[in-house]
């Protein structure tokens, strides 16, 4: 029995166990996901704090929307310019944070700003908010405070605060998942086949005989399987490589490349999967996708025809 085998189909096997975990998270995350609090501030008196329930203990996220409008003493579409300070507190009034932001020109680079025309100099602002552990409670108040007067004459359309206390986005925990799902699979199924006993296949690799060519056939074949039972179709191969190794050494050795290949192709999407964060990944996917199927009609067609035949750009796992 060889270590090494040993060792990779029992890492294999926990990698492809341990995945649950991450995955059951973002399951979990995805039916927990909850819509964001949205309030909405009177312009004549936003000072007037406003009263909500979030979920204790969570981490929460923020946001300052506002619409301001040029008065008439701005001139040459002047940027209306204002300056509000947000403030968050627990349900007795201790302050949790307190975040100043300016609509002033000289800010609109660092704060994301939009600015459109509307009969006059129109400011649509977006700032984030710094982020804050909700109380044990879970109950808040937030209140905006304005100048008393602007110099510019500018006018306050809207005034929103968003609060948003649902869990954040599990692309990490859905990436380290599929990696560990992907990568599990590969080991664990290349140390099983390592260990598996092996005999010495019947016949010649030179003079096929009609069966033999079609075990071979057939093992490539159930490559296409990935579409329809993805990971679940090395398991095929593998029957496959067995079977084909009590046909003949011509058989075998078909069946042997074909799941090298397989596995080499789950690796090739591995890294694919890996690179989509850098957008490089999701072109990947379909080079790998398309170059599976034309190497298995190729393949098949070699092996239909009695000739040996290796895979380009395969890792042989099992030799």
């Amino acid at each position: 029995m060889s270590r090494k085998a040993l060792i990779a189909a029992v890492l294999g096997l926990c990698a492809v166990l341990g995945s649950c975990v991450p995955l059951r998270d973002v399951v979990m995350a995805v039916g927990a996901r909850v819509a964001p609090h949205v309030l909405e501030f009177d312009v004549i008196a936003p000072t007037t704090p406003a009263r909500l329930a979030l979920t204790p203990g969570r981490e929460a996220r923020g946001a300052l929307l506002v619409s301001l409008v040029a008065g008439p003493s701005a001139g040459g579409g002047a940027t209306p310019a204002a300056s509000l300070t947000v403030t968050v507190s627990d349900g007795d009034g201790r302050r949790i944070i307190e975040a100043r932001r300016d609509t002033a020109a000289g800010n609109l680079a660092r704060s994301g700003a939009r600015l459109g025309q509307s009969g006059g100099a129109e400011l649509e602002l977006q700032f984030d908010l710094p982020r804050f552990v909700v109380p044990a409670d879970g109950q808040v108040q937030v209140a905006v405070e304005l100048p008393a007067t602007r110099a510019d004459g500018a006018t306050l359309r809207t005034l929103r605060v968003v609060l948003n206390d649902g869990p954040e986005s599990h692309a990490g925990g859905f990436t380290a998942g599929v990696f560990m799902l992907l990568a599990g699979w590969v080991a664990a199924v290349a140390g099983l086949a390592m260990l598996l006993p092996r005999g010495t296949p019947p016949g010649d690799l030179d003079a096929p005989a009609p069966e033999a060519r079609a075990a071979a056939r057939n093992a490539h074949l159930a490559g296409l399987l990935l579409y329809v039972l993805p990971l679940l179709h090395l398991a095929f191969l593998l029957r496959a490589w067995r079977r084909a190794a009590t046909v003949s050494a011509f058989a075998e050795e078909h069946a042997r490349e074909a799941l090298n290949f397989q596995l080499s192709v789950l690796v090739y999407l591995l890294i694919a999967f890996t690179l989509s964060l850098a957008l490089i990944g999701v072109l990947m996917v379909p080079v790998v996708l398309v170059f599976q199927l034309v190497m298995l009609r190729e393949a098949t067609v070699q092996a239909r025809h009695g000739h040996r035949f290796r895979y380009p750009l395969t890792f042989r796992f099992v030799t």
